[in-house]
């Protein structure tokens, strides 16, 4: 039975901040929750959630959230909306009992066309083709219904 979840972010967007709280309303309270999230982009505000920022370079965020699901006995990770986060949480998790959860608010083609310079659409479509990789390993996807990624297409 799952009794800690983890919640990851690298970045703050207000979306994310609203599925960390309805999270919070919705789950059992003998569940203890945690958000990690990057040194700085920590803006949220929530009531049940403890709170961790790890600092540093993209190997460092992947080795602190690999340790704190470790140290703290973390039994499921899920991200908050960006499909790119699933890569550090595979690798973050391997070889250990703490599973995760891909959530996916945007379209992942979209993202990729809509990058501004030609090497971010170059990155962005590489990390789309190796995307199905960590998606495999996953629990679980969740994908949003289509009104729902209308609205969020829209506001940002």
């Amino acid at each position: 039975m799952i009794k800690k979840i983890c919640f990851f972010s690298t970045f703050f967007v207000s979306h994310m901040q609203m599925r960390a709280s309805y999270m919070e309303r919705f789950l059992p309270d003998n569940i203890e929750l945690f958000l990690v999230t990057t040194k700085g982009s920590n803006h949220y505000q929530l009531k049940r959630t403890k709170v961790v920022e790890i600092p540093g370079s993209r190997l460092n965020l992947i080795l602190g959230l690999r340790k704190f699901c470790i140290e703290n006995n973390i039994d499921l990770l899920v991200n908050l909306g960006n499909p790119q986060e699933s890569f550090i949480m595979l690798a973050s998790t391997f070889l250990t009992k703490t599973q995760y959860i891909v959530n996916i608010v945007s379209n992942i083609i979209e993202r990729a066309i809509v990058q501004e310079t030609l090497r971010e659409k170059v990155l962005m479509s590489i990390q789309n083709f190796f995307l199905p990789i960590s998606l495999f390993y996953s629990k679980r996807t969740i994908l949003p219904a289509k009104d729902i990624y209308k609205k969020v297409q829209r506001r940002y």
